[in-house]
């Protein structure tokens, strides 16, 4: 079974036992288990600072408020994911600030936590799936079998190595979501996966499957030292 860690930092112990009672059926249904990580003030979070990866963090509360633990666990991990839990919009725009990429409003709805915790679990680096919606549908894909990403107007389609996937966002939208690490911005239409990369010749990718992506002039020189350092650091 595929694990997720999350981690959960609000002062009221009722607060984690709503979040784990809403969370762990629904992720039991698709087969992956829930960690757990529980810290009551901003204070003894931090002292986990460097394991973080995603974490609810309630805005007030003592010691050290959540604005204020946001900002100094990003200080120390930039890479962490946070969900500001809050009954009070006003402070929307101090998480702005600090980095949280969602919001959940007291009392807590399920459908609201669940598409949060979602969406980050998509751009966890270290999870192996992009989240995607296919005519209503939520589809995993893991991210090693994305070929290229195209952009077909309104739409862009994921290239696997057996099917093609619609989706209604912009390459731009997803390519927040993929792993910079192995994904390639080629030209404006083309994302490539650098792993199933076979060669380039004359300004075009090949791939294994035979697919190609043209280089646009603007993109080459980054194209070129990207695929350098890959090469050099991934490979194998």
């Amino acid at each position: 079974m595929r694990e997720f860690a999350i981690s959960i930092c609000d002062d009221e112990q009722v607060i984690h036992e709503i979040v784990k009672e809403i969370l762990i059926p629904y992720y039991d249904r698709q087969g992956t288990k829930v960690v757990f990580k529980s810290y009551y003030d901003g204070e003894e979070l931090l002292k986990d600072a460097a394991k973080q990866r995603v974490i609810l963090m309630d805005i007030d509360m003592p010691k050290v408020d959540g604005i204020a633990a946001s900002y100094m666990l990003h200080e120390i991990n930039p890479d962490a994911i946070i969900i500001l839990l809050t009954a009070m919009k006003e402070r929307f725009k101090d998480g702005f600030k600090v980095g949280a990429t969602r919001f959940v409003s007291k009392p807590i709805d399920a459908g609201e936590l669940i598409e949060a915790v979602e969406n980050a679990r998509c751009r966890d680096f270290d999870a192996p799936e992009l989240c995607v919606t296919e005519k209503g549908h939520l589809i995993n894909i893991d991210q090693k079998k994305i070929f290229m990403i195209e952009s077909d107007r309104n739409s862009i389609v994921i290239h696997l190595s057996k099917r093609d996937i619609v989706v209604y966002k912009t390459l731009n939208e997803i390519e927040k979501e993929l792993s910079e690490r192995a994904f390639l911005r080629v030209h404006k239409r083309y994302i490539v996966n650098m792993r199933h990369i076979s060669r380039v010749q004359n300004r075009e990718i090949i791939l294994e499957d035979g697919m190609k992506a043209e280089i646009s002039i603007r993109r080459e020189k980054e194209v070129v030292r990207r695929l350098r350092e890959y090469d050099l650091n991934m490979r194998g």
